[in-house]
């Protein structure tokens, strides 16, 4: 599986190390997070923000879309 396409569109180049993908999920199930209510944590390298993932035109270069 070439997963190359799909890195290459994460702003921050990389992957995830595991830890980046866990600690959000242990602060969101500890008590510190009880007063959190309707929100969406996103945790994708700042995918969303450049907008190739959700639609956005891919042909346009990466500056156009931040």
């Amino acid at each position: 599986l070439d997963t190359e396409p799909i890195r290459s569109r994460i702003p921050l180049d990389r992957w995830a190390e595991p830890q980046e993908i866990a600690a959000p999920i242990v602060f969101l199930t500890s008590p510190a997070s009880s007063f959190i209510t309707g929100h969406t944590l996103v945790v994708d390298g700042g995918m969303t923000i450049a907008g190739d993932w959700y639609g956005w035109p891919t042909n346009m270069p990466k500056e156009a879309h931040a």
